[in-house]
């Protein structure tokens, strides 16, 4: 047993110390990919808003890097699916109103277990325009930026080859759309519910 024990303390002694990368990586602590790479995240997200009165379902395409297994930009864009039916007090008719928005999008969640599944937050913030148009006409009669500040909680599942679907909702801000006088001021702010599927690639 003594000389066991002697043999083992001249192993340690004669051993170097661990690299600073690897006892950072034994602890758990979140970092840059083998080398400082960055994988790769492409998604497609579906959701909805509310604009005077109507469900307007959305869908949105992003594409980002992920700095680490926990953290992922993205840029993200979204377009309503169906343009809403107005008043409008130029036209003395019914008008359509299209919308889209787009922003930077980062999102974060500790995994576990060498897995993609399990919770993860999100916040995007970007702007979008709304545009009101004539169907008689076939012309546009006015429109206005806004601002978008989103923020939600999704639940990853794991599909075959790097897939995954995310199942979601959160909260979403605007700013008031004071340009258009057929619809009321921040129209486009309430909780909303998202379906998402993603292709990673690990850094």
């Amino acid at each position: 047993m003594v000389r066991l024990v002697s043999a083992l303390l001249l192993c340690l002694a004669g051993t170097p110390a661990l690299p600073l990368s690897l006892v950072a990586q034994d602890a758990g602590e979140p970092r840059l990919g083998p080398e400082g790479r960055v994988g790769a995240v492409v998604g497609l997200r579906t959701t909805a808003m509310v604009v005077a009165d109507h469900l307007v379902p959305m869908v949105g395409l992003g594409l980002g890097i992920r700095l680490s297994p926990h953290l992922e930009l993205m840029g993200e864009g979204s377009v309503g699916l169906r343009d809403v039916p107005v008043s409008s007090a130029e036209a003395q008719t019914l008008s359509d109103l299209a919308l889209g928005y787009g922003g930077l999008l980062l999102r974060y969640g500790p995994t576990s277990g060498g897995t993609e599944e399990g919770f993860n937050t999100h916040i995007l913030l970007g702007a979008g325009t709304s545009r009101l148009r004539s169907p008689l006409v076939a012309a546009e009669l006015n429109s206005d930026n806004f601002r978008i500040l989103e923020t939600g909680l999704e639940y990853r599942l794991s599909l075959p080859r790097s897939w995954i679907v995310a199942v979601g909702g959160g909260y979403r801000f605007t700013s008031a759309t004071t340009e258009l006088p057929a619809v009321e001021a921040g129209p486009m702010r309430g909780p909303y519910a998202s379906l998402s599927l993603l292709l990673l690639r690990r850094p």
